[in-house]
């Protein structure tokens, strides 16, 4: 009695664990029964239980990311497919089964088929014993389809209208794609979210993740993703246009510097955008960038960008000019040449080129060599040019005008004008040597020359030597005395190193020690004597 009892309970618990779903085969899922004896029934109950289906090999992933593609041919839809044949199906749970509902499908249920021709597929999940029907990690699908913009396969734009979304969560088959017509189509896949592709496609990137990369079963080795041939793509032919350039003026200092952007008309169709970024170490970059206006485009040679970094004025080699140049008139001290010439003067700068532009009279244009420049009288205009690699600061032009003051040299004067040249030795000093000198009389109305040099001062220093001093009177005016003379600087007769101290002006003008006291008296009545007969020339003509 108590082996029948006992066999019946074994009976029944297997019966209600094999509802249950719990598999007798696994021995952390089977309630042992409770018996002494093994039962013949009991075991038999255990061998009817039937066994799992047969597995299928995962397929390998693609070893590169898209490949060149064969062409493919187009999708055809079945007659009977709705407008998307690919729904997006309502999910019926995406939680964990319980245990009390049994064990959720692992992803070894999974397998999956895919064609390239049409960028489609299906997705099964099969139904296992003594588990739930829905997956432990559902997969999130998204069918994508591209468009090519261009007679290269990059870059692409997504077809929004083409792309779709499914969720696979339990036992079913699902079908999914995306129509590709011209461009390329993907399949992507992961589990936890969708995959949101990105408005354009310029090539491979990270967050592509592909159903074919999951590791499932297939039937279909291979990529989940299609490539159909380049040059399909419609490319419209648009006017091309060329935008006007944009320059840059980078002066000394930061208050001139610009950019100098083209004004724009309703006949130019493109637009322009600035960028004007400082660094932190102080340094400008303006970049401006064109874009065609809409329904136009640009040359394949066009420049559609330009950038330019402003430099600081040691980088810019800056050069301030230091002051205009000055203009010194005729005069009516005269040569044998003629009258003295007028000139310009400019402070020779480094980095700088002046120019003397004649205005009146017109003439050549005179590069500047010198300091000094001789000119006619007249009117000039002088610039001031960088020399490469140099930028000027300040004003750069200036107007300048050459009296001729010599026209007044020109009245007739008919007078007898004396000549007095003296000269005088080296003389001693206390511990050296004073030097000798050639003294004339700067007032006297004529000119003396020691060969081209005139002497302009009373008295101008010589070294020890013989020397020719010539006179010039002015024109229709008579030198009254000799017209030439040899002035002879002598050198000191002992040596000067035991004299006292005596200065040359002190022997010169204070004192009847030698020569030179007698020399100043007599210069002095010359002169008074000299203004005494040209006044009385002047009141003689004045008379006539």
């Amino acid at each position: 009695m108590k082996r029948t009892l006992a066999a019946i309970t074994t009976i029944v618990i297997a019966v209600g664990l094999a509802i249950t779903g719990v598999s007798t085969a696994n021995a952390d899922d089977v309630v042992p029964p409770v018996t002494s004896d093994a039962s013949p029934a009991a075991s038999q109950a255990v061998t009817d239980v039937p066994a799992p289906a047969p597995s299928v090999t995962p397929a390998a992933k693609a070893s590169t990311p898209y490949p060149s593609a064969s062409p493919s041919p187009s999708p055809t839809p079945s007659p009977s497919a709705s407008p998307n044949p690919y729904p997006t199906p309502t999910p019926t749970s995406t939680s964990v089964p319980t245990a009390g509902n049994g064990r959720c499908l692992p992803a070894s249920a999974v397998a999956y088929t895919y064609d390239p021709a049409t960028n489609s597929g299906s997705v099964t999940v099969t139904a296992q014993p003594y588990f739930s029907t829905l997956l432990c990690d559902p997969i999130f699908i998204t069918a994508a389809s591209w468009k090519y913009t261009t007679t290269a396969f990059w870059p692409q734009v997504l077809d929004s209208s083409k792309t779709n979304k499914l969720l696979v969560d339990k036992v079913g088959t699902y079908a999914y794609g995306a129509e590709v017509t011209c461009g390329q189509g993907d399949i992507y896949a992961r589990t936890g979210s969708y995959i949101v592709p990105t408005p354009t496609l310029d090539g491979p990137h990270a967050w592509e993740k592909f159903l074919s990369g999951m590791g499932l079963k297939t039937t279909t080795p291979g990529s989940t993703y299609v490539q159909t041939p380049v040059g399909c793509a419609e490319i419209p032919t648009l006017p091309l246009v060329d935008p006007a350039p944009v320059t840059f003026v980078d002066t000394c200092g930061t208050e001139g510097d610009k950019v100098v952007i083209p004004a724009l008309t309703s006949e130019d169709h493109f637009t322009y955008s600035t960028s004007d970024v400082t660094s932190k170490s102080g340094v400008r970059t303006v970049t401006v960038t064109a874009a065609p206006g809409e329904g136009y485009g640009f040359g394949s040679n066009a420049v559609t960008s330009w950038s330019h970094a402003f430099k600081t004025d040691a980088q810019n080699n800056c050069v301030t000019i230091p002051g205009g140049p000055e203009a010194v008139g005729q005069t009516c001290a005269v040569s044998a040449d003629g009258a003295v010439s007028g000139y310009l003067t400019v402070a020779p700068v480094t980095g700088v080129v002046y120019t003397i532009h004649p205005v009146t009279p017109t003439g050549a244009d005179i590069t500047v060599t010198a300091e000094k420049t001789n000119v006619a009288p007249g009117e000039y205009l002088i610039t001031a040019a960088a020399e490469p690699g140099y930028i000027l600061s300040g004003v750069t032009e200036w107007q300048r005008t050459v009296e001729d003051n010599a026209v007044d040299c020109s009245l007739p004067t008919d007078a007898f004008l004396p000549s007095s040249v003296s000269w005088v030795g080296q003389t001693c000093s206390a511990g050296g040597t004073v030097s000798g000198y050639i003294a004339i009389d700067p007032t006297d109305f004529l000119n003396y020359f020691v060969g081209t040099t005139q002497l302009v001062s009373a008295r101008t220093a010589f070294a020890p030597g013989t020397y020719i001093v010539t006179v010039v009177a002015p024109p229709g005016d008579t030198i009254d005395g000799p017209s030439s003379y040899t002035a002879t600087i002598t050198r000191p007769n002992t040596s000067c190193g035991n004299l006292e101290s005596q200065s040359l002006t002190t022997l010169a003008f204070t004192g009847f020690d030698s020569g030179a006291g007698y020399l100043a008296v007599a210069s002095a009545f010359l002169m008074l004597g000299t203004a005494l007969v040209f006044g009385a020339r002047r009141k003689g003509k004045a008379k006539a």
